[in-house]
């Protein structure tokens, strides 16, 4: 993994606008062929589109990923992936840091959370890019620590269902569409997206 050459400085000049984090976007290789999808918001809803409406689901995260990869000054977003971003100290030290318990996933979705509730802002920088590479095989324990840090997080900020909490309101059926074709890549920019 590594930053590019320009990214820390594009990554200032966004703490130095109006934010308190800021995030590049994040590459597979050198040559910038291959994005990866940043983290987006795990709520209930994104949950119920995803297995409601899966075709749905990856129309709005594409639509989602476009902006932030096509973008020409920082964009605003709830939350940054966990591998690489700048934060101000003083706001990190403010909501107490990264949540211990969080072994590895879904530790970014917890931080963002009360980062927001802070009143604290965070952007993506697309200028800045990070090189992120890793392997994509399954490792011993993956699965588990990937559900275990999952309910974790929807446990702390999103209590189950009760008196207190009304359902969610029925969707709404959506326009047809015209089918995904799930055999061919998708591309945004002339760059290949991993999902």
């Amino acid at each position: 993994p590594g930053f590019d050459p320009n990214a820390k400085i594009h990554l200032l000049q966004g703490l130095r606008d109006r934010f308190e984090a800021a995030g590049p976007n994040h590459l597979w290789d050198r040559e910038g062929r291959w994005n990866i999808p940043h983290p987006q918001p795990h709520t209930w809803r994104t949950e119920h589109t995803a297995q409601a409406r899966p075709e749905e689901a990856l129309r709005q995260s594409l639509a989602y990923q476009t902006r932030l990869w096509t973008g020409s000054a920082p964009v605003e977003v709830p939350l940054l992936s966990g591998s690489a971003f700048l934060v101000r100290r003083a706001a990190f030290e403010a909501i107490g840091g990264f949540d211990e318990r969080y072994f590895l996933y879904f530790e970014e979705n917890d931080f963002f959370e009360r980062f927001r509730r802070g009143g604290y802002h965070a952007a993506v920088v697309p200028e800045a890019r990070f090189f992120h590479f890793h392997e994509p095989r399954r490792h011993p324990g993956q699965d588990e620590r990937y559900q275990a840090s999952k309910e974790l997080y929807e446990r702390t900020w999103f209590p189950p269902a009760g008196p207190a909490r009304a359902p969610l309101p029925p969707s709404a059926a959506p326009p047809p569409m015209e089918p995904l074709r799930w055999d061919a890549p998708l591309s945004v920019d002339g760059r290949t997206v991993l999902y």
